[in-house]
């Protein structure tokens, strides 16, 4: 079999791109309307400091 010789795409090795970062209104105007509001993240934030690690279901077993 012949080989492929590499043909350079000019943006590096792996041809991977520098991504610039968002601006958050960017980032909000892709969700939910009042996903990012003070009350909801809160609420979320706490959940999550409540909950513990997922116990296996033994409903199965």
């Amino acid at each position: 079999m012949v080989k492929r010789k590499h043909e350079s795409t000019g943006a590096g090795s792996n041809g991977s791109v520098k991504k610039t970062a968002k601006s958050q209104s960017d980032v909000h105007a892709n969700f939910g309307e009042k996903l990012f509001d003070h009350d909801v993240v809160t609420k979320y934030r706490d959940d999550y400091a409540k909950s513990g690690p997922y116990v296996a279901l033994t409903a199965y077993s």
